[in-house]
């Protein structure tokens, strides 16, 4: 015969799940120590079936195997998150079953795993299911004819039977649930589709127990609902017989229950029975999970509550459009910290894991949320742990980042202090540097007033532009007042009379050796050396026009002061005079005790033209300033003659 067998279904610790249900089922083993065996060993499993097999009585025989049925296998991926954990299972069930016993020789254990035929691909990633998926056994929809026998022959078995009628209704609902009816083998025709066979399941179960005699009538079916409707009018029967406090505890209870997975729909979950009892008073939450157990809602277990159909889900209004649908977003993320809260506690509480950002901002908020006695379920101690812990952390990273502003401001604000103090020591340093070059030339400004004017106001205004100070300023001041514009300085020879021409800036200056130069009075430059004949002694400016008349001792010349040519010239002698008319017409000479003669010079522009000759008179005065007035105010050839 076979030996004890197990049957569970995996939840979010698969290990300990299969320890719990080997404990149940066996007899002289530990729970407990069956989940610090498998924790350090899962291989060791082996042994524990082994064992399980031998404890059942009998010689060891090669059919005398540990039976181990999972159902629901894809809770593995739906409710365990983590990939070792999962794979630590699957390592355990993989050598309960395939090593083999050193007497029997066969293995110890026998383990059947169903699984829904859309996770097979992902039960193939798992090492040491690779080969059992690829030789799977794959239950199709039933045939008519099967479910048939499914709805009658237990019945029989009980020494009972159920009603024709019954027979053929539940066929047309198990078609019209479906949705499906195509030909199977045989020329059967499949009718039941999947999630339809819990639905017959436990619509038979409370007729059955409804029922009101040996034999199961549509009436006893119809007393408890349709398929569809069973699950969840059983669900509302026992919600609407509980107190109104306790209907608030079934609410926090299953929206507790309820998990949202990756894909955002909700999936049934299984929870610690203590992680229930902080929503309420314990003996409310108790009363309500016997409650709901009575009726097959709920599976209790040592230490655990999960939802016994999943298909509740959809088919009880009040779960799905009330309970669930007002807080899908908030699940969310209470799922998403249990499975972060989880996956920290595995890793020893690694900082690594916890939550930062607008994650931890999210979280804290939906925990804050949970408060409302009416929607949520408190957080359990391990998601309040991890919850303050990110927090914490999140705290002090806070604090070092502001530590951390705080002194780079601080250095900041030192460095802006030592720069702005090298800036104005850089500052002090130059101005000095300045102020000392300033007063240098100042004091060659000063020393150059007299001997040279015009660099003295050069170097008084490079002062002021270099370090414009007070000092600087009245030195510049200084410069620009001094009376003396600039030195002129013959080479090898001393100025002995000038000659400034009214209108141009232009001065003439003889010197003792008889030479005429030609000056800028304002800066000092010499123009040019006039090549007069013989010794100069006398000069004088036109009053308007570029024209310069000199005398010597033989001859008397009028010069073109711009293009340093020779106008006109005539006889002299060491005693001539020179003079203009006011209007600068005519050119007068003359000698002392000698007639005077009168030249019209307005022709007188170029070298071709000399100066006419207008008249000669006898002056009546020997005074030079009264040689142009004694011009006659006609004055013309004819009457000179």
């Amino acid at each position: 015969g076979w030996a004890p067998f197990v049957v569970f279904s995996p939840g979010s610790s698969p290990l300990d799940d299969l320890a719990l249900a080997t404990a149940r089922a066996t007899t002289g083993v530990s729970a407990a120590t069956l989940q610090r065996e498998l924790a350090d060993d899962p291989a060791s499993f082996a042994l524990t079936a082994a064992q399980a097999a031998t404890a059942a009585g009998g010689p060891p025989s090669a059919d005398r195997r540990l039976l181990v049925v999972v159902d629901q296998f894809e809770r593995i991926f739906t409710q365990c998150t983590d990939p070792l954990r999962r794979q630590r299972f699957v390592t355990a069930l993989h050598t309960a079953a395939t090593t083999p016993d050193t007497e029997t020789g066969a293995p110890a254990a026998l383990v059947l795993v169903v699984v829904r035929a859309d996770f097979e691909a992902r039960c193939a990633e798992l090492d040491g299911l690779a080969d059992t998926i690829r030789h799977r056994c794959l239950l199709t929809s039933m045939t008519e004819r099967q479910l048939r026998l499914a709805i009658t022959k237990p019945a029989e078995h009980a020494d009972s039977r159920v009603e024709d009628e019954l027979t053929e209704h539940l066929l047309r609902e198990v078609r019209a649930a479906s949705r499906t009816s195509v030909d199977a083998p045989g020329g059967l025709v499949a009718v039941s589709g999947a999630g339809v066979l819990p639905l017959v399941s436990d619509a038979l179960d409370r007729a059955w127990r409804n029922r009101s005699s040996d034999t199961l009538t549509l009436a006893d079916y119809e007393r408890v609902g349709g398929i569809e409707r069973v699950v969840a009018s059983a669900a509302d029967t026992v919600y609407n017989e509980l107190s109104p406090e306790r209907q608030l505890v079934a609410r926090r209870v299953f929206t507790g229950l309820t998990f949202v997975g990756p894909d955002g729909a909700d999936t049934a979950g299984r929870v610690r029975r203590s992680e229930l009892t902080t929503v309420a008073d314990p003996a409310d939450v108790e009363a309500v999970l016997e409650a709901f157990a009575a009726q097959r809602l709920l599976t209790l277990g040592d230490d655990s509550v999960e939802i016994s159909h999943e298909v509740l889900l959809g088919t009880w209004p009040l779960l799905r459009d009330e309970w669930l649908a007002d807080t899908r977003a908030d699940r969310a993320v209470r799922t998403r910290l249990h499975t972060a809260a989880v996956a920290w506690d595995d890793h020893g509480g690694d900082n690594s894991y916890l939550y930062t950002g607008s994650v931890l901002e999210t979280a804290t908020t939906t925990s804050s949320a949970s408060t409302d006695l009416r929607q949520h379920t408190p957080l359990s101690d391990l998601e309040h742990r991890f919850l303050t812990a990110s927090i914490r952390a999140d705290r002090r990273r806070t604090l070092q980042r502001r530590a951390f502003t705080a002194t780079l401001l601080l250095l900041v604000i030192v460095l802006t202090t030592v720069a702005t103090a090298a800036v104005r020591q850089t500052q002090k340093t130059d101005d000095q540097r300045r102020s000392a070059v300033a007063r240098d030339l100042i004091s060659r400004s000063q020393l150059l007033a007299e001997s040279d004017p015009a660099a003295s106001r050069l170097t008084a205004l490079a002062a002021w532009r270099i370090h414009n100070s007070d000092e600087a300023g009245h030195a510049m001041r200084a410069a620009a007042l001094n009376p003396f514009l600039t030195q002129i300085t013959p080479n090898n020879a001393a100025i002995v009379s000038t000659a400034f021409h009214p209108t141009r800036d232009i001065l003439a200056t003889r010197t003792n050796e008889g030479r005429v130069e030609l000056w800028n009075p304002t800066t000092g430059t010499k123009l040019r050396d006039l090549p007069t004949t013989g010794y100069i002694n006398s000069m004088i400016f036109h009053p308007t026009r570029d024209i310069l008349a000199t005398s010597s001792g033989s001859r008397v010349q009028l010069w073109n002061t711009t293009a340093y040519r020779t106008i006109d010239n005539f006889p002299g002698s060491a005693d001539t005079w020179m003079a203009f008319t006011e209007d600068g017409d005519t050119f007068i000479t003359g000698r002392l005790a000698n007639p005077a003669q009168a030249r019209d010079i307005r022709a007188a522009t170029d070298d071709a033209t000399a100066a006419a000759i207008l008249c000669t008179w006898q002056r009546q005065t020997s005074a030079p300033d009264q040689w142009t007035k004694d011009v006659p105010s006609d004055l013309t050839p004819q009457l000179c003659n």
